[in-house]
Formats: structure tokens, C-alpha cells, sequence
């Protein structure tokens, strides 16, 4: 993975993300790209952009069900008893 000016990171770099991430979660990423780190910090990055990716759709899916659950009570329910 290369640095803000395109340049590969350096050692101290790798360092510094290996203690920044911790080693347990660098190694889950690591075994899965044969120890290549540059290509281990890639698929982590490529992790958080899903996930923030997904929370868009759970957040709206949640709050339709949320919205649903008050219809139906307040059906049943009449007035504030819900």
C-alpha cells in the first residue's frame, strides 16, 4: 500500500499500523493475503468501506421496521397504551 504521495510505506509505517490496528486484527488480514501486508491493509480498508456501505441500509431498514411495529400497535392498541 502506498503512502499520501504514492510512495510504498515504510517499515516504521508498517509498524505503526500493526500497532494501530493491533496484531490479532492485522494477522485475521494477513492469513488471508499470505502475509503480504500492503494487500492485508487493502482488504482491511476494503472492510470499512462495506461496512459503512451497509450501515446506510441497515439504518433505513431498521427504521421502516421500527415504523411498522408503531403501525400495527397503534391498530391494535388505540391511543397511547403502547
Amino acid at each position: 500500500m502506498a503512502n499520501a504521495c504514492g510512495r510504498p510505506k515504510t517499515e516504521a509505517q508498517h509498524e505503526w499500523t500493526e500497532r494501530w490496528l493491533s496484531s490479532s486484527r492485522l494477522s485475521s488480514y494477513l492469513d488471508l493475503c499470505d502475509g503480504n501486508i500492503d494487500r492485508a491493509l487493502e482488504l482491511h480498508e476494503w472492510n470499512l468501506m462495506l461496512g459503512r456501505v451497509l450501515m446506510g441500509d441497515i439504518a433505513h431498514f431498521e427504521l421502516a421496521l421500527r415504523n411498522a411495529y408503531d403501525r400495527a400497535l397503534t391498530e391494535r392498541f388505540q391511543g397511547d397504551e403502547h
